[in-house]
Parts: C-alpha cells; sequence; structure tokens
C-alpha cells in the first residue's frame, strides 16, 4: 500500500525517503509509528502484518498459516526456510519486526 519499496536500517532513512518524496507524509507517519512501536509476528492480526512494508496479502496470509500450523514463530528466519517469505522480503521487513527491534536494541 506503500508508494515505494520500502527497506531502511534507520530511522534516518526513513527521513531521507521523506526528503526525496519517495513516501509522503501520510505514509512517512505510519511507518515512524511502526518502526517505535515494532511488529510481533507472533501475535499480530492481519491488518497489523500487512501494514508492513513490502508484503502483499499472500505473503501475509503465508505468514498467518505458518504461524498457524506450527503454533508459533520462533525465528522470522523460519518463515523463509518454510517458503511463506522470501529472504528479501524478511530483510525489507526486519527492522519493523518486534523480534528484529529486541535484537537489534539488544533486550
Amino acid at each position: 500500500p506503500y508508494e515505494a519499496f520500502v527497506s531502511i536500517e534507520t530511522e534516518e532513512d526513513l527521513y531521507d525517503l521523506l526528503a526525496s518524496r519517495q513516501i509522503g507524509e501520510e505514509t512517512f507517519d505510519t511507518l515512524l509509528a511502526l518502526l517505535t512501536r515494532g511488529v510481533e509476528l507472533a501475535t499480530a492480526g492481519r491488518d497489523e502484518l500487512y501494514s508492513l512494508p513490502n508484503l502483499t496479502y499472500a505473503d501475509v496470509d503465508a505468514i498467518l498459516a505458518y504461524r498457524t500450523e506450527q503454533g508459533f514463530i520462533r525465528d522470522p528466519a523460519d518463515l523463509v526456510a518454510a517458503g511463506a517469505l522470501t529472504e528479501e522480503k524478511l530483510l525489507a521487513i526486519g527492522r519493523w519486526v518486534e523480534e528484529a527491534k529486541r535484537i537489534a536494541d539488544g533486550r
């Protein structure tokens, strides 16, 4: 649902996307809020997962099907191993995913 493929390492990268007009103000606000709180793959609903940049409904449904089948998501990389997501998509959402944020922040 976003104007461009969004792959960032830092919050500064998000500001750069706004400054270069690759994303609009509304998208920036949405993504900044997501970045601040993160998304928990283990509990997020369909709409919240779909709010992650670069995912289609098919991707979201594959995540939900994997979670239902396995009962949990131990490691986001398991989604790639199971074929639910490509490695490129997992890397693109990594900064937004709560598990990845905890690891990156040392929590």
